[in-house]
């Protein structure tokens, strides 16, 4: 009996070894097959473009480092709501990032300081493409390194204004009275709110209480970074083209929501300026620049518009968005064109160390003229 159950479960096991192995080998040849038929085709993906050096990065020494940041070869820590905000799940380090205690290390290191500068934002405050010493926090830490004035970046990626806010509070602790809150933001509330009518904005990401949720997340994060066969599955389900020849935003509906999500901003930008006069601290909002905002495009910024054609729509709806926002929010400060002939965006909002340092000069000085360094 015990020699005859053996028998049984050593054959269902060669059964099923032989069935997982047809499995895995058709599933190969899919995979080996859409990839075959992308290069065929000439996709230019994501990848692609990076391993180009775009001409943003043309004097950067350090683009083979920060190439791993963009190009997927980092594989950072899934994000998590916790506390009221977002942060990612661990530390990490990979790609010229830096990402310790919920922020992303801003150089150099104070060992002593008086005041503290708290800097707010998306990808852009981060510093998507940048070393660490070259994000915008960094270039204002080295400007008044000698002034005992710390600085602290607390860009998230995909972050909108009300998402800020929600971070402001979750750190009002950290906040003393005297120091000073910085905003540098715009083009996500835009593209949340015009291009894909998400007015309230989402950050990618899973509570920790939904360990379940978060494990698929990081599945199919895994998977649509590195299996051109689940990509294509997805864009079959989505009813998506490689390459698309139109945009899916409807321009008629879009227009409508422009008023809105631009008075949605101002509402959110104040918000953020009662708290910091709360806490104590000193206020100032920077409206960014983005690739929709370049008056004259060059042939190199043209290339990253045609990468989408949704962009090629949202490029007018952003000069009425700025125009109505701005005219709202009177005590913003406007450096939507500071980026005009500089071929520094990577993507329509993303921009080198070298645009990081453009920047960041505008906003030191307006740290000046608010005597904020006596």
């Amino acid at each position: 009996m015990f020699i005859k159950i053996t028998r049984n479960l050593i054959k269902n096991f060669i059964y099923l070894f032989f069935i997982s192995l047809v499995s895995l080998s058709g599933l190969a040849i899919l995979e080996f097959s859409t990839r075959a038929f992308n290069y065929i085709n000439n996709y230019d993906t994501e990848d692609d473009w990076f391993e180009t050096k775009p001409k943003a990065f043309r004097n950067e020494a350090n683009y083979s480092e920060i190439k791993k940041s963009l190009d997927g070869t980092c594989k950072y820590p899934a994000l998590q709501h916790r506390k009221g905000t977002t942060t990612h799940i661990a530390d990490f380090s990979c790609g010229g990032i830096t990402y310790i205690k919920d922020k992303r290390l801003t150089l150099p290191i104070l060992k002593e300081w008086n005041k503290t500068i708290h800097i707010f934002g998306g990808s852009t405050v981060m510093g998507v493409g940048s070393d660490d010493a070259f994000t915008i926090p960094s270039i204002i830490q080295r400007e008044f390194a000698n002034d005992q004035l710390r600085v602290l970046n607390y860009g998230v990626s995909s972050f909108i204004v009300k998402q800020q806010n929600e971070a402001l509070k979750a750190y009002k602790g950290d906040i003393k009275k005297g120091d000073m809150v910085i905003y540098y933001d715009g083009g996500n509330d835009f593209w949340n709110g015009v291009m894909l009518d998400n007015l309230g904005g989402n950050m990618v990401g899973f509570n920790r209480k939904h360990k379940y949720q978060l494990g698929i997340f990081i599945i199919r994060n895994w998977l649509g970074k590195n299996s051109s066969f689940y990509r294509l599955l997805s864009d079959l389900k989505h009813n998506r083209k490689r390459n698309p020849d139109i945009c899916n935003v409807n321009s008629k509906t879009a227009a409508q929501r422009v008023s809105q999500s631009a008075n949605h901003l101002s509402k959110q930008v104040n918000e953020a300026r009662e708290i910091s006069k709360v806490l104590g601290a000193e206020f100032l909002h920077f409206y960014q620049p983005t690739l929709f905002d370049i008056k004259t495009s060059s042939f190199y910024e043209k290339r990253i518009l045609s990468r989408s054609p949704c962009f090629l729509i949202a490029k007018p709806f952003k000069k009425v968005f700025d125009d109505i926002f701005l005219n709202s929010a009177v005590q913003s400060i406007d450096l939507s064109n500071v980026l005009e002939g500089k071929d520094l965006f990577f993507d329509y909002i993303h921009v080198s160390s070298q645009g990081n340092k453009i920047i960041s000069d505008f906003i030191i000085k307006n740290i000046k003229a608010n005597n904020f360094t006596k």
